[in-house]
């Protein structure tokens, strides 16, 4: 595909999205506010955005689409969702963009407004987690501060301590591996070549009594005023 063709398919795709999007926002039963944007995609493609978060992409999805007049609409999910369902359907290029307009809003919005929700709240708990993992293993390494997080470990929320580093200058009893769990709640330990007093030590922390609870505030354990 020349430049020049590249540009022309995008100027169509633009003039699409514009015209969709301004007969979206004349149903009646939508809040207006739909706008588009042009995507880079070899067969054409553009994307509308509303405030509330949904998204839908316009697209040939197939390289004979064009050819076939065939327009393919998704209902975009957000980046990390877990589900699969797909929420697509399939219109004519030569029909009006108001045509176009009310068959998504027919035939794609109510399955896709009823699902975005849900999904939108479960990416926003993930990223939660996420961050609270990262924020737990930030306060373990203060506590120790010969603990480093793997290079390869994009959330840093697990790592490893060593009594000798050729790469770091802090230095620990023993050498170990600490991984912080989903909830960000507990951490797994494994620990090797601990000083037998330091050992003792640290089991004496892990130490519950019959009539504790199984979990405790997070909380300061060397605190005497418990």
């Amino acid at each position: 595909m020349t430049d020049a063709e590249k540009a022309e398919l995008a100027r169509r795709f633009d003039e699409v999205g514009r015209g969709v999007a301004a007969a979206l926002d004349t149903i009646p039963t939508m809040e207006p506010g739909w706008w588009h944007q042009a995507e880079r995609w070899v067969y054409g493609a553009v994307t509308l955005y509303h405030p509330t978060g949904l998204a839908l992409r316009l697209e040939h999805a197939r390289y004979n689409d064009e050819a076939r007049g065939r327009l393919t609409v998704h209902g975009v999910m957000p980046l990390g969702w877990s589900g699969n369902t797909q929420f697509t359907i399939g219109v004519s290029t030569g029909r009006t963009p108001q045509d176009i307009a009310r068959d998504i809003h027919r035939r794609l919005l109510p399955d896709y407004m009823a699902a975005l929700p849900g999904a939108l709240a479960e990416v926003a708990d993930t990223e939660r987690l996420r961050l609270a993992r990262t924020e737990a293993m930030r306060t373990l390494t203060e506590a120790l501060p010969a603990l480093h997080t793997y290079d390869w470990d994009r959330e840093q929320s697990a790592g490893a301590f060593y009594s000798e580093s050729r790469h770091h200058a802090e230095r620990a009893y023993g050498y170990g591996t600490v991984r912080v769990n989903h909830g960000a709640e507990s951490a797994d330990l494994k620990l090797t070549g601990v000083p037998l007093n330091r050992a003792r030590a640290i089991l004496a922390i892990l130490h519950r009594p019959p009539t504790a609870p199984a979990t405790e505030p997070a909380d300061d354990p060397d605190d005497d005023s418990r």
